[in-house]
């Protein structure tokens, strides 16, 4: 498995995780997974995950200059006790956000635009998964697919790709 991990990382950062594919917590570039405690993977199977693609994507390393530029790197160690706080309550996980978002809103103010009139129309709050462009949102009751993509499509004009998924 150690092996294996050598060669994912050299084909993608993030590609660790297929490894050994279990309930886990991305860190760095994606290569280092923290495993979920059985307890907290369960409170989120199950959960409906809403996923947005916008029509444009957002450069890993662009992200990543932008807030080193900005000095907006987030303190680990908080953001580790934040994270502890939250995962066990699959309710407060969006609310922490994601450190790379204020840098990569303030280039891309459109991205910031789409996920307010996501929440402000549809009351579904977002935050952006990585560098972006792509975000989520865990989602409960009724989600129309049709009313997401029109309310995103007039921020982001056509071609936004949205769809509901299932955490096993």
């Amino acid at each position: 498995a150690d092996r294996l991990r050598e060669i994912v990382a050299k084909v993608g950062s993030d590609c660790a995780f297929f490894v050994e594919p279990a309930p886990a917590l991305m860190r760095n570039r994606g290569e280092v997974l923290w495993r979920l405690p059985d307890a907290v993977a369960a409170a989120y199977r199950g959960r409906r995950v809403l996923l947005i693609k916008p029509p444009f994507g957002i450069a890993t390393a662009d992200a990543y200059g932008w807030i080193a530029a900005d000095g907006a790197y987030a303190d680990e160690h908080e953001a580790e006790r934040s994270l502890a706080r939250a995962l066990p309550d699959p309710a407060h996980v969006v609310g922490l956000g994601n450190s790379l978002q204020a840098s990569v809103f303030a280039r891309h103010p459109e991205l910031a635009r789409g996920l307010n009139s996501l929440r402000s129309a549809l009351g579904i709050s977002a935050v952006m998964t990585g560098s972006g462009s792509a975000c989520f949102a865990l989602v409960e009751g009724p989600v129309d697919l049709r009313k997401v993509r029109e309310v995103l499509s007039a921020e982001w004009g056509v071609g936004v790709w949205a769809e509901l998924t299932e955490l096993a």
